[in-house]
């Protein structure tokens, strides 16, 4: 079964294949210069927010199955709770900083 951030990096993928799409309709399958780097910019740019959402999701979703699935937090070395403190931190800021 497809993990939730994989599922919503699809959702959003989706908007990529349009934008591609879109490029392919105005090119007309010609070669050559169209002026369409605006379009392929676009596309780039939203593939790698994508890319990012899934990487952020993907890391929160792992803490919260560590989390869940662990009885006692002393089980952790201390380096990987170290780790998953900042990381995690470091990913809030990320979202507080889109809203």
């Amino acid at each position: 079964m497809p993990s939730d951030s994989y599922i919503t990096f699809l959702q959003m993928r989706v908007d990529v294949l349009k934008l591609i799409e879109t490029h392919s309709d105005y090119s007309k399958a010609k070669r050559g210069r169209k002026n369409l780097g605006h379009l392929t910019r676009s596309a780039v740019v939203m593939l790698c927010a994508a890319w990012e959402r899934y990487n952020e999701d993907l890391l929160l979703e792992s803490i919260k199955y560590i989390s869940d699935n662990i009885s006692n937090a002393s089980h952790l070395n201390n380096r990987i709770k170290k780790q998953l403190v900042q990381k995690s931190r470091m990913i809030l800021l990320k979202l507080n900083q889109c809203f």
